[in-house]
């Protein structure tokens, strides 16, 4: 074998190596954020602070992250589930704290009526978020982020202004996740029509 020839196998083998050492620090970096994930995950299902909505988004996120740990492969498709999987807590913690607001929790009328307005608008976004999911639980999604602004409203009527926000924000973390696995689902999507 030529000089040229055995520098150039030990080139490649070099590259090969650096190749192989990046996807062993990937994937090490891939389960450590995903036991961070459970980590959170197992906080907030151990809260005192439960409501439906919030047992139905820690359902989805235990699915979210089984399906990430099956998908390290592919590192898109393992980041919008992640990044599912945390809007979706992002959501449940908002709802914790609506549930454990003390008394001396104040916000604007005028805050709270811009969070429940821009709520409004994402859900209605999130309805085009859940068919391109194609998520066999996209419905229920959207069914819960509509109860969390329904309790929104109400509670902004009855001047429970941070309630309301933190509520609101949590249906707004929902059309977040949503909109998350309609990336996982189409990469490039196609502009709808007006």
């Amino acid at each position: 074998m030529t000089h040229a020839a055995r520098t150039t196998l030990l080139v490649a083998a070099a590259v090969l190596g650096c190749a192989l050492a990046g996807a062993d620090d990937r994937r090490e970096k891939q389960i450590k954020e995903l036991n961070q994930y459970s980590s959170r995950l197992n906080k907030a299902a151990t809260s005192s602070a439960t409501s439906v909505e919030r047992e139905f988004l820690h359902e989805r996120v235990s699915e979210l992250l089984n399906r990430a740990r099956k998908s390290t492969d592919d590192r898109y498709l393992f980041g919008r589930l992640l990044a599912a999987a945390d809007d979706f807590l992002d959501a449940s913690d908002q709802i914790e704290e609506a549930i454990e607001g003390s008394p001396r929790d104040s916000d604007t009328q005028e805050r709270a009526a811009r969070e429940l307005e821009k709520t409004y608008f994402d859900l209605m976004q999130g309805e085009h978020f859940a068919r391109q999911s194609g998520d066999p639980r996209s419905k229920e999604y959207i069914r819960t982020g509509r109860r969390l602004y329904q309790s929104a409203r109400a509670a902004y009527e009855k001047e429970a202004y941070a309630r309301a926000r933190d509520l609101g924000e949590a249906a707004r973390e929902i059309v977040a996740g949503l909109e998350s696995l309609a990336q996982a689902a189409v990469r490039i999507p196609t502009p709808p029509k007006l």
